[in-house]
């Protein structure tokens, strides 16, 4: 009986010392920046930002741990839409033990507590999990929305907040899982279902694939058709045809102005520079003509005759250059 005593006298003496450390009164730095922070969550609120008023009150009450600063930060928590979590914050409040000198906003904030307690445990949404197709004692885990659960939370409504929820049950050889919505004040039932797979068979939600015939070998070649010797000719052909037509044109423009300068074959020192241009311009067309016909049967060779390889095609370009009395084509193929 002495010891009983004792013991008893020994663990009243801990939950006193626990609630004075509890309630040891916060520094005035301390509660002027709780006050700070209340004021900060009121604002928010006010401006309808939820996360930043809840940051500010919980904020406040990891100072203070106070009946008002832990109603806001429950009050927050319902805002949005975090009602199991506003619900427990709402118990903390009201277990807060009374002092004598507990002012009228502390006795306030425990009656509010009770009214919006009682609110959200209506609120609450719940659900009825039932696992079909494995007896109970063959489920390994249950988990609602990653969160592990004991096999037998079945047994009982399951509390969530509003909004889509995923639950998921395990047995050794397999696994089910079921999606559902959940609106305030209702109750739902979701089954999972779980089908047994006999070890070393495959899970039924996973088929065992046919065997794949064996992979044919790699015959895959560029289509016939314009190849690249096709490409390079007729690339050569209409550089040569435009070089060709553009300098054939200057030639005769300069052989006109030398008309009405010269008298036959005699003409004037002061026309050499047109007859010489006139001339060279000439020459280059019909070494660009020459070089469209090469391309052109280059082309026509290439569509005939020759089929593209089976290695991929390099790539190439072609380009005409022209310079005084001399023409030509050049690139990379």
């Amino acid at each position: 009986m002495a010891s009983s005593r004792a013991l008893a006298t020994l663990l009243t003496a801990a939950l006193s010392l626990a609630a004075a450390t509890a309630w040891a009164d916060p520094t005035p730095q301390q509660r002027d920046l709780a006050r700070n922070l209340m004021q900060k969550g009121r604002d928010a609120r006010a401006a309808h930002d939820n996360k930043l008023a809840l940051e500010s009150f919980e904020a406040a009450d990891d100072i203070m741990r106070v009946p008002t600063t832990g109603f806001e930060v429950a009050r927050s928590l319902a805002d949005l839409g975090r009602l199991v979590d506003a619900h427990e914050m709402l118990l903390r409040v009201m277990q807060i033990p009374e002092r004598p000198d507990d002012s009228q906003g502390f006795r306030d904030a425990r009656g509010y507590a009770k009214v919006l307690d009682d609110d959200l445990v209506q609120r609450i949404p719940r659900l009825r999990i039932t696992v079909d197709g494995a007896p109970m004692d063959k489920v390994t885990s249950i988990t609602v929305d990653g969160v592990a659960l004991p096999a037998a939370a079945v047994l009982v409504p399951y509390k969530v907040d509003p909004g889509h929820h995923v639950i998921v049950a395990r047995t050794d050889g397999a696994e089910g899982r079921a999606e559902i919505d959940e609106v305030e004040r209702d109750t739902k039932a979701v089954v999972v279902h779980v089908v047994e797979t006999p070890v070393g068979a495959t899970p039924a939600s996973a088929p065992a694939a046919p065997d794949a015939p064996p992979a044919a070998p790699d015959t895959t070649t560029e289509p016939r058709g314009l190849g690249t010797a096709t490409w390079i000719g007729l690339g050569v052909a209409a550089a040569g045809l435009v070089a060709g037509s553009v300098t054939g044109a200057l030639s005769i423009a300069d052989k006109g102005s030398l008309a009405s300068q010269c008298n036959g074959t005699r003409c004037p020192p002061s026309a050499n520079g047109t007859l010489r241009n006139a001339n060279a311009f000439a020459t280059v067309s019909d070494v660009s003509f020459i070089v469209a016909g090469v391309g052109a049967g280059l082309g026509l060779a290439g569509f005939l005759w020759l089929r593209p390889s089976a290695a991929p095609a390099t790539s190439a370009s072609v380009r005409a250059w022209i310079g005084p009395g001399s023409a030509g084509v050049s690139g990379t193929f």
